[in-house]
């Protein structure tokens, strides 16, 4: 094949195309665009050429500019952060009220906060007094005495009951301002959550979830009429603070089971009623939430029924 000679016909077709490219190339330049010369080299600009165009990295816009934002006739003012002091924020957060609960000796009696901001007088918004519950709290025998630790699983609405139960221990059924389980009080990010008395933290306002157990004692009748000092120990639901609960049972005379009405059985539920057979503790079901099967899953009320029943 060395000796082969090229083909005439394929040589002749090359020289052809290349000609015609050539043509095409001069056409273009003196129709849409013309030789500029860029870092010292001369480089063709023209149309459908920006998309292959070398940009620097400190000439790249990656966001439009305030001017392309908002129009001509806005006049724009940009604060560099370091004329700023570190302490002051730009936009400084919403200020949110926070409480604690602090015990006072008074007279050999401890006396809780006052709740409602009345002062040294908020035994006149409460059905019995400060001194009544702790005559309960003080006999001999544990007849009028009980302590119940309220368990379940995070967000179930165990401290929104504790507000309920607090509620019913006032004359005034709006001491709260609205109910506790249709407004909050607290002004934050709980909306909706109520007072959540049992939050003395600051970090467990702020999350929204309770942290520590949280004993709070309240004069409750039964059926009868009877009255009784009742310690209800609000316990987190979170699995992370599993050893609050467990704590709470040790000490406590039963259990109420908070279960959502539409969650159901989770896995921290299944653990605090293990704890609570394994202490020997009677156990009571509270399904909270219900209002959720009609609101959000708009169930009928037959649906809604074998809900339940699968729960309990």
């Amino acid at each position: 094949f060395g000796d082969a000679e090229p083909d005439e016909e394929v040589s002749d077709l090359e020289d052809d195309e290349g000609a015609a490219g050539a043509a095409a190339g001069a056409s273009g330049t003196s129709a849409g665009g013309a030789m500029v010369e860029h870092d010292g080299r001369p480089e063709f600009a023209g149309p459908g050429t920006a998309a292959s165009a070398i940009v620097l990295h400190e000439d790249k816009e990656h966001y439009p500019s305030a001017g392309e934002v908002y129009g001509p006739g806005v006049t724009t003012a940009v604060l560099d952060e370091d004329a700023l002091d570190l302490d002051v924020p730009i936009v400084e957060p919403l200020k949110t009220k926070t409480f604690s609960l602090v015990e006072e000796p008074d007279g050999g009696i401890v006396s809780a906060t006052v709740l409602d901001g009345a002062g040294g007088e908020g035994d006149e918004d409460h059905i019995v007094s400060e001194q009544y519950v702790t005559a309960l709290l003080g006999n001999d025998t544990t007849l009028t005495r009980r302590g119940v630790a309220l368990i379940g699983h995070l967000h179930a609405g165990k401290t929104t009951f504790v507000d309920l139960l607090l509620e019913q221990t006032k004359i005034k059924t709006d001491a709260f301002g609205e109910r506790a389980s249709m407004e909050s009080q607290s002004g934050g990010s709980t909306g909706g959550a109520g007072p959540r008395i049992t939050d003395t933290l600051v970090s467990e306002q702020s999350r929204g979830l309770s942290i520590k157990s949280t004993p709070i004692t309240l004069c409750l009748p039964d059926t009868r009429g009877k009255s009784y000092a009742v310690t209800v120990v609000d316990c987190p639901g979170h699995p992370n603070f599993h050893d609050e609960s467990a704590a709470a049972l040790k000490c406590a005379d039963g259990a109420v089971l908070a279960v959502d009405a539409v969650d159901g059985i989770m896995m921290s539920t299944e653990m605090v009623v293990t704890q609570a057979i394994s202490e020997g503790l009677p156990l009571t079901l509270l399904i909270t939430k219900v209002d959720r099967l009609l609101v959000e899953l708009k169930l009928p009320p037959d649906d809604a029924y074998y809900k339940l029943r699968r729960i309990i």
